[in-house]
């Protein structure tokens, strides 16, 4: 297998961990999107969306996150997905997938170190992703379509009450999930599942942001010991840390 990936990715480190977890072997092929690699038509022939990662299994290519995590259930390891057949696991990976982090990232990313506004790096994708259709007219519409989604999202970045709001939703969303793990175990119960890998990206990425972490500062917050529990797991280093592929 080869995962198509850049190591800081969010959905990346998921599908990272579950590798990780299952302990399958696969070959990393580094996708820098610091330099819009994703834009790039070479990559747009095996992930038609742009994005990654992207999961290459013999003749199967994927790259809907949960559909590679499915896949992955059926290749071997542990189940941590519809191996299980848990229809209230489905349900929260459900729910921590519609998560919008990438919002919450990105209206941290477009400030400057004292709040002020950097340089508007949604309107570089769109007008690249405007500029690209016209180069590459073969991919004309999958450009399109990156440009109309970017200008939509650019949209939802700029606008403070919509990010604000959608702040206290998670803040509200985080407490639930606090109550859920605060007596010990995991996210579906006691064993390791997918929605411990999403919640390990997501946590990972407040406490990097600085953003919706006040389980971090909370010792008796369910999160607290959960997030610890994660961070002291194999996967976690060989994601966070040992990657041999982070930049």
């Amino acid at each position: 297998m080869e995962l198509h990936y850049f190591p800081q990715s969010y959905w990346s480190r998921v599908i990272s961990l579950v590798l990780q977890e299952k302990a399958l072997p696969y070959e990393g092929r580094f996708v820098d999107i610091r330099r819009n690699a994703t834009f790039d038509p070479d990559y747009l022939k095996l992930n038609p969306r742009g994005v990654v990662p992207t999961l290459v299994d013999g003749e199967r290519t994927l790259w809907d996150s949960l559909r590679i995590a499915e896949h992955l259930d059926q290749t071997g390891g542990p189940a941590l997905y519809t191996g299980r057949d848990d229809a209230s696991l489905n349900e929260l990976v459900d729910e921590l997938e519609s998560v919008p982090v990438m919002l919450f990232s990105y209206s941290e990313w477009v400030k400057g170190k004292r709040g002020e506004r950097s340089a508007d790096i949604l309107a570089d994708k769109i007008e690249r992703a405007a500029r690209y259709a016209e180069r590459y007219p073969e991919h004309r519409a999958l450009y399109e379509r990156k440009r109309d989604f970017f200008t939509a999202f650019r949209e939802e970045v700029y606008d403070p009450e919509h990010v604000a709001q959608s702040i206290r939703e998670q803040h509200d969303y985080l407490d639930d999930l606090g109550e859920r793990v605060a007596e010990g175990g995991f996210l579906a119960g006691p064993e390791y599942s997918l929605a411990d890998a999403i919640a390990t990206s997501m946590l990972y990425r407040y406490v990097d942001l600085g953003l919706l972490d006040h389980w971090r500062k909370d010792q008796t917050h369910g999160l607290h010991g959960y997030y610890e529990r994660l961070v002291g797991r194999p996967n976690f280093a060989a994601v966070f840390i040992d990657d041999p592929l982070i930049p």
